[in-house]
């Protein structure tokens, strides 16, 4: 990068090997149809690769078709799709903070390929990761998934989770980027916060994104299995889903509230720069316009109360009300569910 790009992003480099994954979100972007038009053929085409997979090894009735095929094709499309979905609005949420972050185009086309493009390094150790982590609940739960999935699918599973460690990795790389592009911004406002409110809709869509896809992955799957080997990472990503919103915003809010804490600093400077001479005035018998110092002690008094009511979080409260609202009602509505099944003696 040029050496007028700030300090904090000048080591950049877009020179890298990229992910498979987002290889395959290139792909989808040059094709003749919208991204969800592919995604939602590959959810059926998906859906009916398992159910003739089942169909040949015996776990369902030739020519039936069941929820019972959906949960890894559901789980592996929705992560693909969501993939391609934040990287197009995390280079809207760029275009945004561009507004303090003052990168030139040159500068702009790189960070898009950072925010979009993770180095193939991070994927292979995000897919082994999770890999790994799949073999080991299919194997402490062997018995209950053989019951339901045949070898072949519990194998594809495995894959599928594989995908799952492609996606996370990406989520840290870009996150941790935005953070970074964060710390560069040279000039923050306090009076402008709209231009720093932009990358907490990534942020909030991101959390709430993996936590929907968990939410998906769990409705169509037996509820024998559900509880012994799916909720413990379902539990894992919900305070996830929690670190992803926040996370990469802490930066921001820390430098907001030493901002503010200057302003009010500079406030108080002045209020007791004129509280000061006005009792050294007093106890001199002469008081030059009271009616000035009062006025200027009065505007300095709202100012103080101006500022302390000046946000030092980078997102809008409705962010946080819709992510509240994500996370938590699934659980309630399934929870409703529970104690109606139980009442009605199911």
């Amino acid at each position: 990068m040029t050496s007028s790009f700030p300090p904090a992003l000048a080591d950049l480099d877009s020179n890298y090997s990229p992910a498979i994954i987002d290889r395959f979100a290139r792909l989808v972007d040059r094709l003749p149809l919208p991204a969800w038009a592919f995604y939602l053929v590959l959810l059926i085409v998906g859906y009916l690769f398992f159910t003739v997979l089942r169909w040949l090894t015996g776990y369902q009735p030739m020519g039936t078709f069941s929820s019972m095929a959906a949960p890894a094709v559901m789980w592996d499309v929705s992560i693909l799709a969501l993939h391609q979905y934040l990287d197009r609005y995390a280079c809207r949420a760029l275009d945004g903070f561009n507004k303090v972050l003052g990168a030139s185009d040159t500068e702009l086309e790189q960070l898009y390929t950072r925010l979009t493009v993770l180095p193939a390094r991070w994927e292979a150790v995000g897919a082994i990761f999770w890999a790994v982590l799949a073999s080991f609940l299919a194997w402490m739960q062997i018995g209950g998934f053989r019951e339901y999935f045949s070898r072949w699918e519990i194998a594809l599973t495995v894959f599928g989770f594989a995908i799952g460690g492609l996606f996370l990795a990406h989520i840290v790389y870009q996150l941790r980027l935005v953070s970074r592009i964060h710390a560069s911004a040279a000039e923050i406002d306090l009076f402008d916060p709209e231009p720093l409110y932009s990358f907490s809709g990534l942020t909030v869509r991101t959390a709430i994104g993996i936590v929907l896809v968990q939410y998906l992955a769990l409705l169509v799957l037996p509820v024998e299995i559900r509880f012994s080997a799916i909720l413990i990472p379902a539990a894992s990503v919900f305070a996830l889903a929690i670190v992803v919103f926040a996370w990469p915003l802490w930066g921001m809010h820390r430098r907001l509230v030493e901002h503010k804490q200057r302003i009010e600093d500079d406030i108080n400077r002045l209020l007791k720069q004129s509280v000061s001479e006005l009792i050294r005035n007093a106890h001199s018998g002469v008081v030059e316009d009271p009616e000035q110092v009062g006025k200027t002690l009065s505007a300095l008094r709202a100012g103080q109360a101006a500022v302390a009511e000046l946000p030092t979080w980078p997102w809008q409260p409705r962010i946080v009300r819709g992510l509240a609202t994500a996370l938590l009602l699934p659980i309630f509505l399934w929870l409703l569910q529970e104690l109606l099944a139980r009442a009605a003696g199911f």
